[in-house]
């Protein structure tokens, strides 16, 4: 049976073309297909130089820490404080795909490095 990422790779593709056009290079995007082995989950990475990952990689603490949860929605995370092995210190969110179920089975990361986001809150504050 195919994974869910598979199935449903032209959605998650275009909701990454939209996500990457609207926030640009200093946002980025991950999916996690969680059919994979945990150490290379990473199936779709948009701007992965804001943490260094790539196509293939792993997860991260965050993502294990949420992937305990079975509940409905017990297990995403929203403008989370995460450190990235490149040693930056990122906001983060992650939404996870669950099947019937209610196992989570892919998911989507947003990162962005925090001297970004409060340089652009600084900015909006002074128009």
């Amino acid at each position: 049976m195919e994974s869910y990422y598979k199935q449903n790779k032209k959605l998650i593709t275009d909701i990454l073309d939209i996500l990457e056009g609207h926030f640009g290079k200093n946002v980025e995007f991950v999916v996690h297909d969680l059919s994979l082995d945990y150490e290379h989950t990473i199936v779709d990475i948009r701007n992965g130089e804001v943490t260094g990952r790539k196509v293939g990689g792993t997860g991260d603490l965050l993502g294990l820490r949420a992937l305990r949860y079975n509940g409905s929605n017990e297990g995403n995370c929203f403008n989370t404080l995460t450190y990235a092995e490149n040693g930056k210190i990122l906001r983060s969110s992650t939404l996870f795909f669950r099947n019937g179920a209610g196992v989570a089975v892919a998911s989507i990361a947003i990162n962005d490095a925090l001297h970004f986001h409060f340089l652009q809150v600084h900015l909006q504050s002074l128009t």
